[in-house]
């Protein structure tokens, strides 16, 4: 019940700040007619006209302090994933990882066909890792066109692209 009561904190501060200016309004402008009633003109009529605007300005931080606590948790949520709350632990749950880029997926597509056709296993010559399946392909290191035998993994690090006759 209480999570209820303090969840999306940010949108409720904001509006607690709307709340209090009108309280604070209203207050200035019958206070004002007090003044006035009691022969203070100046007085009255000076509450009435900046009271509202003084009650105005003084909103703002608690506003503002509400519309950061908002914007952060939206940022939270969108880069980090939903917060979870358990019985008497809170954690964060982590956001479902992005689809690869388009380029990663271009050069997996381009793995997929080549082990197709040209499946080999054996043991990347970059990495060392054995009993991997293996692509001959063509890379550039330090000015120089190399081509070897790479894994899955050396052959996404690289640019690299298949080199069929061997």
């Amino acid at each position: 019940m209480l999570d209820e009561l303090y969840g999306n904190i940010g949108t409720k501060i904001k509006n607690w700040a709307k709340w209090l200016f009108i309280l604070e309004a209203i207050s200035a402008i019958i206070g004002g007619i007090f003044l006035w009633g009691n022969e203070e003109i100046l007085y009255g009529l000076l509450c009435m006209i900046a009271g509202p605007i003084v009650a105005f300005v003084s909103t703002w931080l608690l506003y503002a302090f509400g519309e950061i606590t908002e914007d952060i948790s939206l940022m939270r949520q969108k880069y980090v994933g939903d917060k979870v709350v358990e019985t008497q632990k809170e954690y964060v749950q982590p956001k479902p990882e992005q689809p690869a880029p388009e380029i990663n997926a271009t050069k997996q597509t381009m793995w997929d066909n080549w082990n197709e056709e040209h499946r080999s296993i054996g043991q990347c010559e970059v990495c060392g890792t054995n009993d991997q399946y293996l692509v001959y392909a063509e890379f550039q290191k330090n000015n120089q066109v190399l081509r070897k035998n790479l894994c899955f993994e050396c052959f996404f690090c690289r640019e690299c692209k298949p080199v069929i006759d061997k």
